[in-house]
């Protein structure tokens, strides 16, 4: 069996996944989602764009596009950005939201993406702000701790000072 790379006559495994998701979307029958979600685990960048300067979209830009909701999921799931910008300056989260392109599957699945970042967003920064609360309090614990030390030596000091006055103080 053909590898996607062979299929599509590209010249890197990021450019036989962008061709591969048009071939898909476009019913061919040698590219399939199985094969599609192992070109996905071989890619070192998810986010390549490609190269001509007057597109640079990703593989999830083509497949918001091209409208396929199964390969949209794979590429989320596989940390594929949706905010990196095409030349057009647009986002596959903006391609999403447009009526011309998306469909509701589509929608669908780059909105729970949006929702899913956002929700980890938000625990990683209430995870960060109890971290530093409790750094804050063992911090203040530690701070009272030396304090205690300090007017207890202070005391003995006091003591010591008293008991000992020499004529040179």
């Amino acid at each position: 069996m053909k590898s996607l790379l062979e299929i599509t006559k590209a010249r890197s495994p990021e450019q036989a996944l962008r061709k591969a998701i048009a071939g898909f979307a476009q019913k061919k029958p040698a590219i399939t989602l199985k094969a599609i979600e192992e070109l996905i685990k071989s890619i070192k960048d998810i986010n390549a764009q490609d190269d001509n300067p007057a597109s640079l979209k990703t593989a999830l830009h083509i497949a918001v596009i091209f409208e396929v909701p199964s390969v949209v999921t794979l590429l989320l799931a596989a940390n594929a950005r949706y905010d990196v910008s095409d030349a057009t300056g647009k986002t596959a989260l903006c391609y999403a939201a447009s009526a011309d392109y998306a469909s509701e599957a589509i929608k669908q699945a780059m909105f729970s993406a949006l929702a899913t970042t956002a929700t980890e967003t938000i625990a990683k920064e209430f995870r960060y702000i109890s971290d530093k609360e409790r750094e804050k309090k063992e911090n203040s614990d530690k701070f009272k701790q030396l304090q205690d030390i300090l007017i207890n030596s202070s005391k003995e000091m006091n003591v010591l000072l008293k008991t000992y006055i020499t004529p040179l103080f």
